[in-house]
């Protein structure tokens, strides 16, 4: 599980633009949360598509990534 956890965290950190496009990176009890310096890097179909990923949302200038349970684990493989 572990594994699979490390190669949705890598893709999901390449799809919001990568580390330069991050300004901020929170969590919560079930969502990712990505402040993105430039939003047209993200590519939040793709995003939508990796394993694990529930969906996504916006509040405002952040990218929250819906992820369930696994959210605190997945927080610390990225």
């Amino acid at each position: 599980m572990a594994k699979d956890l490390l190669n949705s965290g890598k893709e999901i950190l390449k799809l919001v633009g990568g580390t330069e496009n991050i300004s901020n990176f929170s969590h919560c009890v079930t969502r990712l949360r990505f402040v993105p310096k430039d939003k047209g890097l993200v590519k939040e179909e793709d995003i939508q598509k990796v394993a694990g990923v529930y969906g996504t949302q916006w509040l405002g200038d952040q990218l929250q990534v819906i992820v369930g349970a696994d959210c605190d684990e997945l927080y610390s493989l990225i």
